[in-house]
């Protein structure tokens, strides 16, 4: 062999060595498997640069490469915002935009670990990996080496958008030999593409992985308290909170939140600093608060205001405008009966009375304001636009009793039956007497009197009218009416006022009720009215005669009078002349013959007594003798006879009348002895 040949051969078996060499130290521990990616010295893209020996690989289906990336991956809606060691630097993914080129609904990606020794004893991986998106399907770890081939170690299909702990503990025996951890990152390959899987701060730890006991967590070195969880509960395994109190950060609730600030006590919120300002993050100190908050933390109420979930909030309307509650808003009622201000209610009196309601704990209702009861205030009820008619402002009620109308400015009439006229119109059911209908404010027109002025006067003067209540004429009645309502006409042989008597009418007939005067007057007596005599002789003959129309026939009265006294006189004339010849014929029987002569009383036909004697002439034949009207001559009667005319003097005798009536006399006078004497009464 040559030199130059036995040099090449040196060469190439130190290159071997020096490899051997490179493998057993990276079999031995430099190449562990830990790796945060933060010094990857590269570019954002496919995967490069150190990358701690993690490679990705292909095959039919691990189409996929994974990517080192230091920020909010380029899709939105899925993958992390940054990494999780620092939140500035690298971590890797697999992008679920490049999925779309593939028809496979199952596209994977690969990722492998660098050779990893055997080892006696179990080792816990521990990785935190973020899965967010609704396309992401799930993330799977395997372990492979000669003798256990792809061995699933870890499977989720989580879509939470935070970063999430992962671990697992390896068990290989040493006879397996050296082995690779594989991460597979899958999803489906539709048109959605929100499917980023990321990997970061992968480490591995001597000893299986074990559970913290506690409010602890393990972060892939060891155990560690969770952070500020809400109402102290225990974070989950990779120290996630569901909830942080106020004032951390989540999702580990161990850093102060934005907008807080921690004082040495904690993290605290800032108060309500104005215009949405942070308080300062030592002392929580704003420059100034929100309307309703109190300076400088701005975390309480001013007065006036209450607080609750929302903030801080203005009092309701309190009673003589109190401060409510801080706590509740609710009003003092310090026992009384109205603790909110007029036309509001409810327990923070921050509700206004519904429409048509107004005052005290909105108690009253509203009037009839005109536009109708919405337009009435709810505070004081006053209805400023004005009330309907017949209603009364300003709260627009009813209008009081006895008056109507707009504003109820107008007065109500007289109605009758103690019954108000009607409160928007102003007309009554009925009026009081003498008013007229409808609103019994004028009286009856001229001619009509009495309820409603449905009565019709009687013949009054003065356009006949009439007392409108009574219906009396006060100024007399037309002539020919009796007063005093003048509607019945003048008895008969009356006129005028009724209290004249008519004049002395021809032939019986009446005057004219209205004027008295006649159609004609009883002989003697002058026109029209027959009451004045023109003929001295002819006054006297018509008195002596009986032939006045006034004196025969003024009256029904004296007419009948006139035959009852003619009936009686007859009826008397007939029982003398019976009585007479009985006594006669007495006489006779006893031989003697005296002279008779009865008198008797009896009644003219004016009703004055009269004295009738019968006497017996030379003849033996009786004679009746009669007084004349003038009472200074006697007409003498005897049957068959004819009446004649004496001149002897005519005694007239005393009537003795009583309450029993007339009574007629007769007396026998004569020669005879006085023992025949004898007196008869009829």
């Amino acid at each position: 062999m040559s030199d130059q040949s036995r040099s090449s051969f040196l060469f190439i078996r130190l290159l071997c060595l020096v490899l051997s060499l490179v493998n057993i130290a990276t079999a031995n521990g430099q190449e562990t498997g830990d790796c945060n990616f933060d010094t990857i010295k590269t570019t954002r893209g496919p995967l490069s640069g150190d990358t701690c020996g993690w490679r990705h690989f292909f095959t039919e289906t691990g189409l996929l490469e994974w990517k080192t990336w230091n920020r909010q991956t380029i899709t939105t809606g899925t993958g992390p915002t940054a990494d999780h060691t620092t939140g500035k630097s690298y971590y890797i993914f697999c992008e679920g935009k490049d999925w779309r080129s593939h028809t496979d609904r199952n596209v994977v990606g690969y990722l492998r670990s660098p050779l990893l020794p055997s080892h006696t004893s179990a080792k816990c991986m521990h990785f935190w990996y973020h899965m967010y998106g609704t396309s992401t399907k799930n993330l799977t770890i395997f372990f492979s080496s000669t003798s256990v081939k792809w061995k699933q170690m870890f499977s989720e299909n989580d879509q939470l958008n935070a970063w999430r702990s992962g671990r697992f503990t390896i068990t290989a025996p040493a006879e397996s030999g050296p082995y690779q951890i594989i991460i597979m990152a899958a999803s489906y390959s539709d048109v959605i593409v929100a499917s980023d899987i990321a990997i970061d701060d992968i480490s591995f730890s001597n000893g299986p992985c074990q559970d913290c006991v506690g409010k602890r967590w393990h972060n892939g070195v060891r155990c560690v308290p969770c952070g500020y969880c809400v109402d102290d509960q225990k974070c989950a395994g990779d120290g996630l909170c569901s909830s942080c109190k106020h004032g951390y950060k989540q999702a580990k609730c161990i850093d102060c939140a934005d907008n807080s600030y921690n004082d040495g006590s904690g993290c605290t919120p800032c108060g309500q600093c104005d215009r949405g300002r942070t308080c300062n993050d030592r002392s929580g100190l704003c420059d100034a608060c929100r309307i309703g908050w109190k300076m400088p933390l701005c975390q309480k109420c001013v007065g006036g205001f209450y607080r609750d979930s929302g903030g801080c909030h203005r009092c309701g309307h309190c009673y003589l405008e109190q401060d409510c509650s801080r706590n509740d808003g609710a009003c003092p009622r310090m026992d009384r009966q109205q603790y909110c201000a007029n036309g509001y209610y409810g327990l923070r009196c921050d509700k206004q009375c519904p429409a048509g309601q107004f005052g005290p704990n909105c108690q009253r209702l509203c009037g009839e304001c005109s536009g109708g009861k919405a337009k009435c205030p709810h505070d004081d009820g006053r209805c400023d636009e004005g009330c309907l008619v017949g209603y009364d402002p300003p709260f627009c009620t009813r209008c009081p009793e006895n008056t109507w109308g707009q504003d109820c400015t107008e007065t109500c009439g007289e109605c009758s039956q103690d019954v108000e006229c009607d409160f928007k119109d102003g007309k009554c059911i009925a009026c009081v007497t003498g008013k007229k209908l409808p609103y019994c404010k004028d009286e009856c027109e001229a001619g009509y009197f009495g309820d409603n002025c449905e009565s019709v006067c009687g013949s009054c003067p003065d356009g006949f009218r009439c007392d409108a209540v009574n219906g009396t004429c006060t100024k007399g009645c037309y002539p020919g009416y009796k007063p005093p309502f003048c509607l019945v006409a003048c008895d008969d042989g009356y006129y005028g006022d009724c209290s004249s008597k008519c004049g002395r009418c021809d032939g019986g007939a009446l005057c004219d009720k209205k004027n008295g005067y006649c159609k004609a007057c009883v002989a003697g007596f002058k026109m029209p009215l027959c009451e004045v005599c023109t003929l001295e002789t002819g006054c006297k003959e018509a008195e002596s005669t009986g032939t006045s129309t006034k004196a025969v026939s003024d009256t029904p009265f004296f007419i009948g009078m006139s035959f009852l006294v003619v009936a009686l006189a007859c009826g008397v004339v007939i029982v003398a002349t019976l009585t007479y010849r009985r006594r006669r014929n007495r006489l006779a029987r006893r031989g003697s013959h005296q002279n008779v002569q009865i008198r008797l009383n009896v009644p003219d036909r004016k009703g004055r007594m009269q004295q009738l004697t019968m006497a017996e002439d030379g003849t033996g034949m009786p004679v009746i003798q009669l007084p004349s009207d003038d009472g200074q001559s006697v007409s003498s009667y005897s049957p068959g006879g004819s009446r004649k005319q004496s001149d002897m003097d005519w005694s007239e005798s005393t009537v003795d009348s009583d309450d029993r009536g007339s009574q007629a006399t007769s007396a026998y006078s004569g020669s005879a002895s006085d023992e025949q004497s004898q007196a008869l009464s009829y």
